[in-house]
Order: C-alpha cells, then structure tokens, then sequence
C-alpha cells in the first residue's frame, strides 16, 4: 500500500515531534533479549545534526514506510530517541525483518523500512563503528553483542 502523505501514517502530534526534535540519540539493543521492553547494551550515543536530518526526513517521508504481511521474527537492533521540549519520540529498529516501531505522545505505528534501509543500517553502523560489521548484510561483527553483553552484566557497559 502506497501512502500519499506521512498524515495517512502518523498522527500529527508525532509529526510535530519528530518535526521539533533536537537532540536524538541512539542506542544498541540486545537482539536475543526476551524482555517485552528494550534492553540496551550500551550508552546511548548522540546523533549529529546531519543524522538528526536525515532521520526526520525518513520517518516523515510516506516513501520510506513499506506495508506488507512478513514471515519473519523481528529482532530489535536500535532505539532511536527523538526529544523535544514537550516530549520524545522513539523509533525501534529490527532485524531481519527490516521493521521499525515508533512510539509517539499519543500512539504507536509501526511498519518497514525496506525502501530505506541501506540509509539506517548505514546511520546505526556510524554511530558504534567499532561494533559494526564491514559487510552489508550484517549489522554487527562476530562476537560484538557478546562482548556488549558481557560488558552490561559486569557493570561496564553502562557508563
């Protein structure tokens, strides 16, 4: 399905607060992890402005959400954080599935990002490059998640 208009997608308090926010930061999620919530792996890192950009124009592009019945477990890889000054907006990313939740003030869509995900896989791998995998078809290098984890448990990797 073709969406016209990010409105068809989004509600409009969402809209205006990915529109409005400044800063975003993004954090690594724990893909095995069997919580009904987030569990981040490491500390969150901040976006640049130029990624902020990029990710705005993204999410509020109908061109970037993809709808479509998967076979596939989503595993979650990424939080996103949008703040603004009257409240956040995150953005959830999965793989394999290529999905992505975002949470706004007042509800929760969700959908694909296929026609986009080169640009976040991309974005994600430069904000933790010493965790990213140099292929394109893998988020993370061998053992990164194991390292991360190790480091969470300890107490490190929280800083």
């Amino acid at each position: 399905m073709v969406h016209a208009s990010i409105d068809s997608i989004l509600d409009a308090s969402t809209i205006d607060a990915i529109r409005a926010s400044a800063p975003a930061t993004c954090e690594i999620l724990d893909p095995e992890s069997e919580l009904h919530r987030p569990v981040p792996l490491a500390p969150a890192r901040e976006l640049t402005s130029e990624q902020l950009s990029q990710l705005k124009r993204l999410l509020l592009n109908p061109q970037s959400w993809f709808f479509a019945n998967k076979r596939c477990l989503p595993h979650s890889v990424a939080l996103f954080r949008l703040q603004s000054d009257a409240c956040y907006v995150t953005v959830t990313i999965d793989r394999p599935c290529v999905g992505w939740i975002v949470n706004g003030p007042h509800g929760r869509w969700g959908g694909f990002f296929d026609p986009v995900q080169d640009q976040i896989w991309a974005m994600v791998k430069d904000l933790f490059p010493e965790y990213a995998s140099p292929s394109r078809r893998s988020m993370w290098r061998a053992g990164a998640i194991a390292e991360l984890r190790a480091a969470a448990e300890s107490g490190e990797g929280r800083g």
